[in-house]
């Protein structure tokens, strides 16, 4: 089996970076994916979370770059969860809200805040942490 997720979107907050067991790097972050429409003659915003998880060297070499509001385009795979949904919490106001997690193998960080356009491949994941 195959699968492949391609997102592009700004980060929400600063990218996490942390160090497994092993030593290596691992870097965490969240992706918006907004998109418009119209229903009912209403213009409606609907935003995606995605979180996302890059192991390597990589994040280590462009985690200054990986600040709030960075546009980045992502591809990878989806990390399931134990009931393979996707992650549900409430906020403090009793909203609920729900986040895909990826894995990355390969992110672009796309002009915007930042003008440097960069493409890196990430290594293969480990399991560690």
């Amino acid at each position: 089996m195959y699968q492949r997720l391609v997102i592009l979107g700004n980060l929400g907050k600063d990218a996490d970076l942390k160090f497994a067991p092993s030593g290596k790097a691992v870097t965490n972050f969240s992706v918006a994916t907004t998109r418009h429409f119209k229903k009912d003659g209403e213009q409606v915003k609907e935003t995606l979370w995605v979180k996302v998880t890059l192991w390597g060297d990589i994040g280590e070499k462009i985690i200054n770059y990986l600040t709030k509001g960075q546009m980045v385009l992502v591809e990878g795979e989806l990390i399931p969860s134990q009931d393979g949904n996707p992650e549900v919490w409430m906020d403090k106001d009793n909203k609920p809200h729900s986040a895909c997690k990826m894995r990355a193998s390969t992110i672009k960080l796309i002009g915007g805040k930042h003008e440097p356009t960069e493409k890196v491949e990430a290594p293969e994941e480990s399991s560690e942490l």
